[in-house]
């Protein structure tokens, strides 16, 4: 599985701070982390040295915006014999997100350890670790995707591709399923599902009950303008997430897959709006809706 993300980490990195980067700073901002130092006095600092661990890092959205505020490079130099006030652990499983991560933190004079380590499939025991290392008071904070553009616009590009597949799917959403059996598999995680994300199941699982669980959402627009397209498509096509996101969108045909960049092609032609370029010129651009959920949750006293 790693291996399928390393292949993928370059064209990720490239749009993750149009696609990433919005809801991983929403989320660093909910945390409401007090900034150890100040630019203009930097001798006053915060009692308590904050610790971060950023899990299933990736290219470093949360990483490097957590750098960025608490220790800038200027600080970070002056202060290189105080000891450090914070510590910011970045992990994946995949090494070459991690060397891509340690690439932009080191170009950038930011101070994040970065490590690769395993990956857990399961996402409630990862939180359910993740929430036990924490000490009393302090804070877990992850994000799922909410309405992403990703399904739409798979959809909309299979009706493109092969029509007769897309009304098939979109007629089986309307058929009664079976009856169950006498001992039906437990429900899925439903990670999308702001709800679910706050339900009394979810907090269950957190031990000692958190004294605080809050649900947030991270709006932002990805805008894709018409020669980036086909690097766009070519990005989505190959996304490891985005695979179980197609076969649950009706893309079950090898050959349908092939055509995921003319797809989206075709449905961007029939979108795009005016917008100005990079350098003041005008072209046209599709500004996808992309929204995260944003959940904090505050670790109570044994």
């Amino acid at each position: 599985m790693s291996g399928e993300w390393d292949d993928h980490a370059k064209r990720y990195a490239k749009w993750s701070d149009r696609q990433t980067l919005p809801h991983a700073q929403f989320a660093f901002n909910a945390l409401e982390i007090p900034v150890p130092f100040s630019q203009s006095a930097p001798q006053h600092q915060h009692s308590v040295p904050v610790k971060i661990l950023d899990v299933a890092a990736g290219d470093g959205a949360f990483a490097l915006t957590a750098a960025r505020v608490l220790l800038p490079p200027p600080l970070s130099s002056s202060l290189e014999n105080t000891g450090p006030m914070y510590q910011i652990i970045a992990t994946d499983f995949s090494p070459e997100m991690i060397r891509i991560l340690a690439e932009k933190a080191s170009s950038q004079k930011l101070r994040v350890e970065c490590r690769v380590e395993d990956g857990q499939p399961n996402g409630i025991k990862c939180i359910e670790e993740m929430y036990r290392v924490l000490k009393p008071g302090g804070k877990l904070v992850f994000t799922t995707w909410s309405d992403s553009f990703i399904p739409h616009l798979l959809l909309s590009s299979l009706i493109e591709i092969n029509p007769s597949a897309a009304i098939t799917h979109i007629a089986s959403k309307a058929i009664s399923p079976p009856p169950t059996s006498p001992n039906p598999p437990p429900p899925k995680p439903r990670w999308s599902d702001p709800i679910w994300l706050r339900n009394i199941e979810m907090a269950a699982a957190l031990s000692p009950a958190p004294l605080d669980t809050a649900v947030a959402l991270s709006t932002a627009t990805v805008t894709v303008r018409r020669h980036e397209v086909a690097e766009f498509a070519q990005m989505v096509q190959a996304g490891p997430s985005v695979r179980a996101a197609m076969r649950a969108e009706g893309w079950t045909r090898d050959e349908d897959w092939k055509k995921v960049p003319e797809g989206i092609g075709r449905v961007f032609e029939k979108v795009y709006i005016p917008t100005a370029g990079s350098g003041g010129e005008d072209e046209v651009a599709v500004p996808l809706l992309s929204q995260a959920n944003v959940v904090i949750c505050i670790k109570g006293v044994q």
